[in-house]
């Protein structure tokens, strides 16, 4: 019987009236979604139907494609590389004109190696509802370990900075919490698989993406939770032990996010956040011990945590004078240092900013920071007029300056430049101007001359 039901249906597939070819080709579909996942069908009518059924994939009304598709998911074969059913599925997903066509195919397309790059490559559709599927298959079927982290974090970009709001919801409502999923909920895990250190912008929205669907007091349970990181609050509060060693990128990154997910919420997270942020009595002491430590890390993992510890520092509470004074006090001291790299510049200009208000105190502080990462000046301490002249006398002994030394300097000068509002430059700026970026910006060392540019 289901034979010969077959065959008359599929005897339907070329008539002319396109009613008749689609709902002929429907009806196959539910019969076969009906079967048994063990039902043995006669090997000439499968081979029939799966023929019949490919040539009813070019058919010119799109909704007749649509059935076709459905009728031939159960037909692939996963195992087989050359199976005709998954290349024309995967010839479908990218050059078929009808996005419900390239939906449909997305979302009964079998996932295995070949198939991801398709998946991954309709996250760039013309149509949202495509892409928003895209996102909600590769949430559903496909682990965070199928891909590479180069795969997953061109992911984050695509689903963060999506031009339609949907698809963002999409991927932030679907795909994300499934990696958090395939993690076990932990963020420590799910930052390892996204190679952290790189630095990039997609990774921290994604992990702030996250926080947001979770309660002040369950975040706070799951980081304080985990032994690593309640050890770390517990070492610097007390200021004993080494809480040096506990530091690793994705730990720091993940309380640094943390902080600052609880500081935006505002005061209703406020005593919860001081269980994870120490006092400033407490963490600049540790700030300023492990930039002097004598870590077995590389120095770009290292910039990168002390990158992310300034950061964390950048948001303690300021309403307290002693507090200001220690952090104000420990940037000063710090940036002149051969040890603290330019790369940590913004980091602790942002520091500055949070502990000192008035903009002519911070512009005169960097200015002299300036002065002695350039010349050292035996912590003497330089008033206006003594600044100038040693800035109109630097572009005497510009090319004697190490090069870290005259990045650095850049980058300050950089950081100090941001933070100007008044129409006009001070003297004292017109002078490092004239005789630290024109000179930078007319050297050979093409390094030098890109950061005396972003000047």
């Amino acid at each position: 019987m289901f034979a010969y039901i077959m065959e008359r249906l599929l005897a339907l597939h070329s008539s002319r009236e396109k009613g008749i070819r689609m709902r002929s080709i429907e009806v196959v579909r539910k019969l076969l979604d009906k079967m048994e996942d063990d039902a043995e069908v006669d090997t000439d009518i499968c081979d029939k139907l799966t023929d019949i059924m490919l040539v009813r994939l070019n058919d010119k009304i799109p909704a007749v494609r649509c059935q076709a598709v459905l009728a031939l998911s159960r037909l692939q074969d996963p195992g087989d590389p050359d199976c005709p059913v998954q290349l024309a599925f995967q010839r479908l997903a990218v050059l078929d004109s009808s996005p419900d066509v390239r939906k449909t195919v997305l979302s009964h397309i079998f996932v295995r190696g070949d198939t991801i790059e398709i998946l991954m490559s309709r996250t760039r559709d013309v149509k949202d509802t495509v892409r928003r599927t895209a996102f909600s298959v590769l949430g559903e079927r496909v682990n965070i370990r199928s891909l590479t982290i180069a795969q997953r974090r061109e992911l984050l970009k695509q689903g963060m900075a999506d031009r339609s709001e949907t698809v963002r919801q999409a991927f932030a409502l679907q795909l994300l919490p499934a990696w958090m999923k395939q993690c076990n909920g932990d963020f420590v895990p799910y930052l390892k698989r996204l190679d952290v250190e790189s630095g990039d912008e997609w990774v921290e929205k994604s992990v702030m993406a996250l926080m947001k669907t979770q309660s002040p007091a369950e975040l706070i349970s799951k980081f304080l939770g985990r032994p690593d990181c309640a050890q770390l609050i517990k070492e610097i509060r007390e200021q004993d032990g080494d809480a040096v060693t506990l530091l690793d990128p994705e730990v720091t990154f993940y309380w640094k996010c943390l902080c600052q997910h609880l500081r935006a919420i505002g005061s209703s997270a406020e005593e919860l956040l001081d269980q994870i942020l120490p006092e400033s009595t407490c963490l600049c002491p540790f700030l300023s011990k492990y930039v002097r430590s004598k870590t077995k890390v590389d120095t770009t993992t290292r910039v990168f945590i002390l990158q992310q510890l300034f950061k964390i520092a950048s948001l303690l509470d300021c309403a307290d004078e002693v507090g200001r004074r220690r952090l104000r006090d420990l940037v000063c001291k710090l940036l002149p240092m051969d040890r603290v790299p330019g790369a940590l510049v913004p980091a602790l200009a942002a520091c500055l900013r949070a502990v000192e208000s008035s903009q002519d105190a911070r512009m005169e502080i960097l200015l002299e920071i300036i002065s002695d990462i350039h010349l050292p000046m035996n912590d003497q301490t330089l008033d206006a007029d003594q600044l100038q002249q040693t800035f109109a006398n630097m572009s005497l002994s510009i090319e004697h300056v190490p090069l870290e030394a005259l990045l650095k300097c850049l980058s300050v000068l950089q950081e100090l430049l941001l933070d100007v509002t008044q129409p006009s430059l001070s003297p004292s700026l017109r002078a490092l101007t004239e005789t630290l970026v024109l000179p930078c910006v007319q050297t050979t060392d093409p390094v030098i001359r890109e950061a005396a540019v972003r000047c």
